[in-house]
């Protein structure tokens, strides 16, 4: 679906945004997010999401970009996107890995494991 973000002020989608993210940290367990995100989002955007993820975490670890692309079969330009909103964000990705590494101790096992 496309759509005109313009035709909606910054501060009416900073609002849409936030009740969106006020849902989502209101579910009970992970099936329960599991669920609605499968319902809202198809396969590729699914992916594309973890995928962002899984990059902020490899750049992170220290990967350089030709590393990176190479074992997440992705361009040089995600790779450039995700590395500035690591460097210049608003520390979400950082925030995100930590919890990642904490409930997962073996999770460079499992990305390696997730493109091969």
């Amino acid at each position: 679906m496309k759509f005109s973000d313009s035709k909606i002020s910054y501060s009416k989608q900073d609002e849409i945004w936030k009740e969106f993210c006020s849902i989502l940290s209101e579910m009970k367990t992970t099936d329960e997010v599991f669920r609605f995100l499968k319902d809202l989002l198809n396969r590729q955007e699914r992916l594309m999401i973890a995928r962002r993820l899984h990059i902020a975490y490899l750049l992170f670890q220290g990967l350089d970009y030709k590393q990176i692309a190479q074992q997440i079969k992705t361009g040089k330009n995600t790779i450039t996107k995700v590395s500035k909103l690591l460097k210049f964000g608003r520390n979400g990705y950082k925030k995100a890995i930590k919890r990642l590494e904490k409930n997962n101790k073996n999770i460079d096992k499992k990305i390696k494991n997730y493109y091969h």
